[in-house]
């Protein structure tokens, strides 16, 4: 790849040209999300609000719901009940189903998704932090391109 991706229909196309796999993307959506929550860039959302989701975000927890079937569904229904309650709160919302998509099964997703992984998480940020492309796109372009590039 000569150029890196400049828009996320760009970072779709170049993650599906070499095949990232869906266990990479989750990760590095996980990161992503926590990077956000570090450097507290969810003005609209309170740390009451936020720092529940932590637990979500932790890689163990990932991990392990990653290998088990039953802690994923378990999880995931969580997060389901979560977004249900807080539905009128659009950024917390959209916060909980961006976390919501790390726990989605790849052949689930794959079954019933219309979009890509990459832009369904991307939408649902896109309602919290409405400037928030050209810094998503680079953030994945290096984490995907630059590590092929050696």
């Amino acid at each position: 790849m000569t150029e890196l991706p400049k828009t996320i229909d760009e970072l779709e196309d170049a993650v599906e040209d070499i095949r990232v796999l869906h266990e990479d993307v989750i990760f590095t959506l996980r990161e992503f999300l926590y990077k956000l929550q570090n450097e507290q860039r969810f003005p609209n959302i309170s740390k009451s609000e936020s720092d529940p989701l932590l637990k979500y975000l932790n890689v163990d927890v990932l991990l392990s719901a990653r290998k088990t079937d039953d802690l994923r569904s378990k999880l995931n229904l969580e997060l389901t009940e979560l977004a249900y309650e807080h539905k009128k709160n659009d950024k917390y919302y959209s916060l909980i189903r961006c976390i919501r998509l790390l726990y989605v099964d790849e052949i689930e997703w794959d079954r019933v998704a219309q979009d890509t992984l990459l832009f369904s998480f991307f939408f649902h940020l896109k309602h919290i932090l409405t400037d928030i492309e050209i810094e998503f796109v680079k953030y994945f372009s290096d984490a995907f391109f630059k590590a092929n590039e050696s």
